[in-house]
């Protein structure tokens, strides 16, 4: 089981990644879809082209360059994955930059307000935006708690750790939370535009190729995949001091926020062992807060082993289900650890 869980976070590690790939291979042409062939390397494409998701999501080259990308304000469109086909979803973005409702500067007396900074975990890739669980613990919080909540998602699909800390200090701290929960897991540690370099030496090489593009592409994908796992297994041969260092940025985050402004670091897909060490560490360092969705809260706790928990095999993403479990153990966190409920 433990090896079966190690497999499925590699591939959702590697999912992250693909979208960076995608997201720049694509910035001036900004729909479409790729593929992924792991176990079909010789499937006749133009044959199945029905098995294909081909609904992309938009986005725009950033003028910030540690972001690189962003998401298309205002923009509107379907979206049914990219690896495997799924269930097809509406994605509207704000003018923000958000997958969320349009939400006002100004905060109201009487509201709190939680920012959750993330990846394509919280964007709710695979399903439709009420039912991610940033959505989700909204109304779970309106419910149960005393007076008005309001949670607003600023997650990208792809971002890695400097983007997320990025994208908080320029757009997250201006909505002035009065908590901010940090989405983290394996990828974030592998830094996007250094592996960038990689892919593009490897699909110059491609780009020679007497073949089809759609041939290409395969090939690209498959590269891309190799180098993925490398770099996968680097980051989970790391020691628990080679994390905090990698971390670290983290604790730069107090020089820019509020004195009553609560953190919780929220690893809410189990990754490896030194990652949540060093998570905790930094979180008890900081008087900040680790929550982990693979520790039981009210006898409930994520597990990426169960096949319900997650979109598809190919795209271990979590499901419908799977947000409302994640958002139902923040929740109990919340409620158990911090006086905001």
């Amino acid at each position: 089981m433990r090896d079966f869980i190690k497999l499925i976070l590699a591939i959702v590690s590697i999912l992250e990644i693909f979208v960076i790939i995608y997201l720049i291979n694509k910035i001036t042409n900004t729909t479409g879809y790729f593929i992924i062939f792991q176990n079909e390397p010789n499937l006749n494409v133009e044959e199945n082209e029905d098995l294909l998701p081909k609904f992309g999501l938009k986005f725009i080259k950033s003028n910030n360059s540690i972001l690189m990308y962003e998401l298309m304000p205002n923009s509107s469109q379907y979206f049914d994955g990219y690896v495997v086909k799924l269930n097809m979803t509406k994605v509207k973005i704000n003018s923000d930059g958000f997958r969320d409702v349009e939400h006002s500067i100004e905060k109201l007396s009487n509201v709190k307000r939680i920012v959750i900074i993330g990846d394509s975990n919280e964007f709710g890739w695979g399903v439709e935006l009420e039912d991610s669980y940033p959505k989700v613990l909204e109304r779970l919080l309106n419910i149960n708690c005393n007076g008005s909540f309001e949670v607003i998602s600023m997650a990208v699909p792809g971002y890695d750790l400097w983007q997320k800390l990025e994208i908080l200090k320029i757009k997250g701290l201006k909505y002035n939370p009065d908590l901010i929960i940090l989405g983290l897991g394996l990828d974030d540690l592998e830094n996007s535009s250094l592996l960038l370099e990689k892919y593009k030496e490897v699909d110059k090489e491609i780009d020679k190729m007497n073949i089809s593009e759609v041939r290409k592409k395969i090939i690209k994908t498959n590269k891309h995949l190799e180098i993925m796992k490398e770099e996968d297994e680097k980051v989970m041969k790391l020691s628990t001091q080679e994390t905090l260092s990698l971390l670290s940025e983290l604790k730069n985050l107090k020089r820019f926020l509020e004195k009553n402004t609560t953190i919780v670091l929220w690893d809410r897909i189990f990754t490896y062992p030194n990652f949540d060490y060093a998570l905790r560490e930094i979180a008890e360092s900081e008087g900040w807060y680790f929550f982990a969705s693979f520790e039981k809260c009210n006898g409930e706790f994520y597990d990426t082993g169960n096949i319900k928990n997650i979109l598809n095999p190919q795209d271990p993403h979590p499901s419908k289900l799977g947000h409302k479990l994640l958002a139902n153990i923040l929740f109990c966190n919340i409620k158990k650890h911090l006086s905001i409920c």
